[in-house]
This record gives C-alpha cells, structure tokens and sequence, in this order.
C-alpha cells in the first residue's frame, strides 16, 4: 500500500486544517471515524452486530480516532475492545474527550 500522503504532510494538513480553516480537531476525528465506519458497514453488512472489534489507542490524535470508531462500533450493537497502549493519565485534548465518550457509552477500556 502506498500512502497518499506522509505522516509529516497529513499532521501539516491537520494543522492548516484546524488553525486556518477553523475546523476543530474533533470534528476530524468525527470524518475520519465515519470513513472507517463505512469501509467496515461495506465489508460487513448485516454482521456488523456479530462481529468483534480489536481497536489498539495511543494517547494522540490517531487514538483519537480509534475512539471514536470503537464509539460507532457500540453503537452498531458491534463488540469493540479497546486497548490502550500508554498510562491513561498521558491521553489528551480531543482524543480523551472521545475516550471519554467512549467509557460513558459503556466501553470497556484495558490499559496495556
């Protein structure tokens, strides 16, 4: 697989994104978790309720997203574990908005 775009262009994009467009961070987090949503809606279909997700969080933005797509998969009725990968007291910004979301909707949360 060959990458649109390189790690340090996608974090520049995020940046002008956010500061010069004006688009908050979260909402990013919100279009890339719909992104991954349907990809899996399109591979799965009706199963999506039967399947089990394995979803592996670091503490930044990507994190962020992983949240917020384990959050979608609760709300498929689809199992989602969650692992993350730091000490929780290191997850900020928007990805602890999400994780916290995440928790509050009745997501089981292991810290590895």
């Amino acid at each position: 697989m060959r990458p649109i775009l390189l790690p340090a262009q996608m974090r520049e994009l995020d940046r002008r994104t956010i500061e010069d467009v004006g688009l908050p961070g979260i909402v990013l987090m919100e279009i890339a978790a719909r992104g991954v949503m349907l990809e899996i809606e399109q591979l799965l279909g009706d199963n999506i309720a039967e399947a089990n997700a394995l979803i592996f969080c670091g503490p930044g933005n990507n994190g962020g997203d992983g949240f917020a797509v384990a959050r979608r998969l609760l709300n498929a009725n689809c199992r989602a574990d969650v692992y993350l990968c730091c000490a929780l007291e290191k997850v900020t910004g928007d990805a602890l908005t999400n994780l916290n979301v995440f928790k509050k909707l009745g997501g089981q949360l292991t810290v590895v």
